[in-house]
């Protein structure tokens, strides 16, 4: 069973199982949401004997009976849905979808005696980096810095997910970085190529780590396959700052937009101006964590999965990236 069939990650994973001929059961929320998956994978090369292989069940993360329904004759999960978000004002409903609904998954899959859970989780719930220092799967979070709520969410559900496993649940967790693709409205690539339409793109100090959707499909395949146990493996295959990423961007769009680099005090007027326009109805788009997220130097260590699994190596990123933008343009 996969939740969240028809979000970014979710229906490309859906599309690599159908091909291997695996049948699924997909959960969705909303019929336009489920069409649009069903458009996406006709355009997969899939057969309609594949999209048979789909069952299709409606269900709700936080609604208990159409979870349990769900459920009804599934052995293995693959957890993806969740809510994403970097901006102020929605942190509730993140606490109620990735939090919570994870908690229902969890246990549902205890009482169903789920043969193995996969969680498809992220690099902002490992937490910020020490100064200086790599972040690997050692990393600890600390509970002193200040965090987007969407990270803190994550973490959160992750616990959750090690709490059940230390109780027999067995599964493990991916936590990809920025995942690079198209196909899908909510992709990071395709919101941020709507941003480079304007004559100036503005970026931050920082820098973060990036992947391929295909190499996150491939790895999710792996600790399918292999029922990985107890196990968590980062996702990235390139560390870049935001203003590299953005001028890759523009050295493959025929019209590149001039990149202005925003310093961490810029962004700190920027979100004090904000408080000031709050008191006219203007909705905030920075906070304080997101100001510290965005102009901090992270780097990620993706290797371990490449020294665990024999067989897997990460995509060229960068010409991946040329790739797709020749597909959008």
């Amino acid at each position: 069973m996969i939740t969240g069939a028809t979000g970014f990650v979710g229906r490309h994973l859906l599309a690599s199982f159908l091909h291997s001929n695996q049948p699924i059961i997909a959960i969705y929320r909303n019929e336009k949401k489920k069409e649009e998956t069903v458009f996406f994978l006709e355009n997969q090369s899939l057969t309609p004997k594949h999209l048979q292989d789909i069952k299709w069940r409606k269900a709700n993360l936080n609604d208990w009976a159409s979870l349990e329904e769900a459920y009804q004759g599934v052995t293995k999960v693959f957890h993806c849905a969740a809510l994403v978000s970097l901006f102020p004002g929605r942190e509730e409903k993140m606490m109620a979808t990735n939090v919570n609904g994870t908690i229902q998954m969890l246990n549902l899959a205890q009482k169903n005696k789920i043969e193995w859970f996969g969680y498809i989780s992220s690099i902002a719930a490992l937490g910020n980096a020490n100064k200086g220092k790599t972040i690997d799967t050692n990393h600890t979070w600390n509970k002193d810095e200040t965090h987007t709520a969407y990270a803190y969410t994550k973490h959160l559900a992750e616990l959750e997910v090690w709490k059940a496993m230390e109780e027999g649940l067995r599964g493990a967790i991916l936590n990809p970085g920025v995942i690079l693709g198209l196909e899908h409205y909510q992709s990071p690539l395709q919101q941020i190529l709507s941003h480079t339409k304007g004559p100036r793109t503005f970026v931050s100090s920082g820098s973060t780590g990036f992947v391929s959707i295909n190499d996150v499909v491939r790895a999710a395949h792996w600790i399918y396959d292999d029922s990985i146990h107890k196990r968590r493996f980062i996702l990235v295959s390139e560390n870049w700052t935001y203003q590299q990423f953005f001028e890759k961007i523009s050295k493959n769009l025929s019209h590149p937009p001039k990149i202005k680099k925003l310093s961490q005090k810029q962004l700190w007027l920027i979100y004090k101006l904000e408080q000031l326009l709050r008191l006219f109805g203007r909705k905030r788009r920075l906070s304080r964590a997101l100001i510290h997220s965005l102009s901090a130097t992270s780097i990620y260590n993706g290797n371990q999965i490449t020294e665990t699994s024999k067989d897997f190596t990460y995509d060229d990123l960068e010409k991946e990236l040329s790739q797709l933008l020749r597909k959008s343009n």
